[in-house]
């Protein structure tokens, strides 16, 4: 309601600037200032909401909603249940997706995920020279794919980690694939339950850091799928997802499961954090982006009656 289209330029698609009212009118995502002691001019401070359908001069994302879970010790991690409950080996595809920060490697291999009889039949972890690597056994093949770029200590980084017998096994950081193969064949009976930040098989394989948002699929998610669920948050609706772990209880012992499968995971000796990831926000130039005609919020804590703007192209 109350929203004026005014025409700004023409190119590949028409641009519209549109101008809102301050209230909350029922659609779109939200964006709000890091802190509110943060300049407003600069992109960098502003962040996309964690709440569907944020109020603007509210604060409506990680500020108030949005935890993560901090693994620091050797038997710090998440039980998520027996891999029978997720179907890989009837799909035979798969996908695992995260948000991870590692703030040390004391162990040689710090899992993010891990699983197996033996502990190596489905794993996504952390090596030495800090780089990701990802293993799923399929057709009897227990090699395992690494990523090329190495990544820092410190920093936020999203995962995700595929594999479909037309794809073969790959793995994506931010969005981007960052190492493949072309392996084939049917994946393996994992005869395990399956942990998150620790590898309790082997040992020693626990995480240091925190983790936010895991995701399981039973399908192959292209790169596209992937890079909207960075920035968007996922549709439990979706039957492909079989697991979907927000983190943001902020108390218990328990990690509720999203996907409405009640694959919830019991929690040993990790930490409740407030340390979490900024999502990316897509916007009309981004070739992934599908929110053309998205009504976007932004706002502004310290000033609740902000007449906010976004720009929009129309393809």
């Amino acid at each position: 309601a109350g929203i004026r289209d005014q025409p700004r330029s023409r190119g590949l698609g028409d641009v519209y600037k549109r101008q809102t009212p301050g209230n909350h009118d029922g659609g779109g995502s939200s964006l709000e200032l890091i802190d509110p002691n943060l300049d407003n001019r600069f992109a960098d401070n502003w962040q996309a909401s964690w709440v569907q359908f944020g109020t603007p001069g509210a604060p409506n994302s990680s500020e108030s909603v949005n935890n993560s879970l901090y693994f620091a010790n050797v038997d710090d991690y998440i039980d998520i249940g027996s891999s029978d409950n997720y179907g890989f080996e009837n799909a035979n595809e798969m996908t695992v997706t995260a948000w991870f920060k590692a703030v040390d490697v004391t162990n040689p291999y710090p899992h993010i995920i891990g699983a197996g009889d033996d502990g190596r039949t489905l794993q996504l972890w952390w090596n030495t020279f800090n780089k990701i690597e990802f293993r799923i056994v399929v057709g009897g093949n227990i090699s395992w794919i690494t990523t090329g770029s190495t990544l820092e200590l410190g920093e936020w980084y999203h995962v995700a980690a595929s594999f479909s017998e037309s794809t073969g096994r790959r793995i994506y950081i931010n969005g981007v694939l960052e190492a493949n193969d072309y392996a084939t064949g049917e994946i393996e009976p994992i005869n395990s339950n399956i942990y998150i930040g620790n590898n309790p098989f082997l040992f020693p394989r626990e995480f240091s850091g925190p983790i936010d948002e895991v995701s399981l699929w039973n399908t192959a998610l292209s790169q596209e799928q992937i890079y909207q669920s960075m920035a968007n948050e996922i549709d439990h609706f979706d039957s492909s997802l079989v697991g979907y772990w927000k983190f943001n209880e902020g108390s218990g012992d328990l990690v509720i499961d999203h996907s409405d499968n009640g694959n919830n995971g019991s929690i040993n000796g990790a930490l409740w954090s407030e340390d979490v990831p900024v999502p990316p926000i897509l916007g009309c130039t981004d070739p992934y982006a599908d929110n053309y005609l998205s009504l976007i919020h932004i706002s502004e804590p310290t000033r609740p009656r902000l007449i906010s703007y976004a720009v929009f192209c129309l393809k």
